[in-house]
C-alpha cells in the first residue's frame, strides 16, 4: 500500500480480547491493513491504514464489536495521513 493518501485509523480499547476481536472485526469489514498493536497500561491502541472510506467503515466495525468485549476508549480517523506518520507506526517509533 502507498503511503500517500493514506487514512490511519485508531481503536483504543481496555482488554486484550477486545482489542483482538475489534482488529479481526476490522480486517474483515474492508480492505484495510493492520499496522500495529500497541499495549499501554490498562490500554490497547489498535492501528490500521487504508482508504479512508475503508478505515472509516473498518473503524465503526471494529468499535462495535470490540465494545461487545470490553471498553473502547477512543476510536479516531486521520484521513490524509502524513506519510512520516504511518512509517513511524509501523517502525514502533514514539
Amino acid at each position: 500500500m502507498s503511503a500517500a493518501n493514506t487514512a490511519i485509523g485508531l481503536l483504543e480499547v481496555n482488554g486484550i480480547s477486545a482489542a483482538m476481536v475489534g482488529a479481526d472485526a476490522m480486517l474483515k469489514a474492508a480492505v484495510v491493513d493492520l499496522v500495529k498493536v500497541d499495549r499501554q497500561p490498562g490500554l490497547l491502541i489498535v492501528v490500521i491504514a487504508g482508504a479512508a472510506s475503508d478505515v472509516k467503515a473498518a473503524l465503526e466495525c471494529g468499535a462495535v464489536a470490540a465494545d461487545q468485549h470490553g471498553r473502547v476508549s477512543a476510536v479516531h480517523l486521520i484521513a490524509d495521513a502524513h506519510p512520516s506518520l504511518l512509517t513511524a507506526f509501523r517502525q514502533g517509533k514514539d
